[in-house]
């Protein structure tokens, strides 16, 4: 988030594709943080909790949604923080 707000401070688009159980943007306006940046989330549907195989594709499923959003935003330079960063760095070396 910091990156991202920095770099929107340099004149610069920057847009955060990201999966998470909430609305991180309604979460961000509540800090204080995010002005000017843009969200594309997706809706996390899994945890530590549950089953491999349904977490498997919950993977999958923010992977196509990377990429999808990727294709929309067509960006410049692009910054990967994943945990566990599995599949969506290399759906992004594809890009």
């Amino acid at each position: 988030m910091q990156l991202g707000e920095n770099a929107n401070n340099k004149d610069q688009d920057v847009v955060v594709i990201t999966q998470c159980a909430g609305n991180l943007k309604k979460i961000a306006e509540k800090f204080d943080r995010g002005s000017g940046l843009l969200f594309r989330s997706c809706k996390s549907r899994s945890d530590s909790s549950t089953k491999l195989l349904f977490r498997i594709v919950d993977a999958i499923v923010f992977m196509l949604w990377v990429f999808w959003s990727l294709l929309l935003t067509r960006p410049k330079k692009i910054y990967v923080s994943t945990d566990p960063p599995i599949v969506v760095p290399f759906v992004v070396f594809l890009y």
